[in-house]
């Protein structure tokens, strides 16, 4: 089910972005944007606003 809602999620970012003057510009923000929240991610151990004891790391932002 979880798919599925990522996929609609990407659906309507995707349509947000066909909507704006510069389309290829906006997409290309909106994955860069979307591959820095991973790898802050990845780095800290936690999704944004996560607080989980375990972790070594803290993010700003």
């Amino acid at each position: 089910m979880a798919q599925g809602k990522n996929i609609t999620g990407l659906t309507d970012s995707i349509l947000k972005c066909m909507s704006k003057p510069e389309p290829m510009l906006s997409m290309l923000e909106w994955l860069c944007k979307k591959l820095m929240e991973v790898e802050a991610c990845g780095i800290v151990g936690a999704e944004k606003n996560a607080h989980i004891p375990s972790r070594s790391d803290y993010r700003c932002g």
